[in-house]
């Protein structure tokens, strides 16, 4: 595996679980968080995307990158694109609590058969498209 070629010793991940209590619009939420990243080295959390980076992806990338950096206590992430290209990145409490209001703003659509306002490049993968 090209990983080890880069002196990276990784590990398959398990699956996490994270109970998140937050405060989103002035309500107390409760919520799990649920996955697996891809690999764990030994600081840091790695994902592996196909292809090459679409830059329209990234945002996307790096907050799902958080997460699990999160879910696992690791402070360090690997971001790999299968041309080789790669993103280093130091785990954002920034961007972890955009991406879980984000969600919980998410979960409200669901629950009220609501289609979420914003960027619908990524409803083609959504579970829920056919709402």
């Amino acid at each position: 595996m090209w990983l080890k070629n880069m002196g990276i010793d990784v590990k398959r991940a398990g699956n996490r679980e994270l109970h998140v209590r937050l405060t989103h619009n002035g309500r107390m939420e409760e919520f799990t968080l649920t996955g697996r990243a891809d690999y764990l080295a030994e600081n840091a959390v790695v994902e592996v995307k196909a292809g090459r980076p679409r830059t329209s992806y990234i945002p996307a990338y790096l907050a799902q990158l958080n997460l699990y950096m999160l879910m696992y206590g690791i402070d360090q992430g690997l971001l790999l694109f299968g041309d080789g290209t790669f993103l280093r990145v130091r785990r954002s409490d920034f961007v972890i609590r955009q991406s879980l209001s984000y969600f919980s703003e998410l979960a409200g659509c669901i629950e009220d058969f609501r289609v979420p306002e914003g960027d619908y490049a990524f409803c083609a993968s959504c579970p829920y498209r056919v709402l």
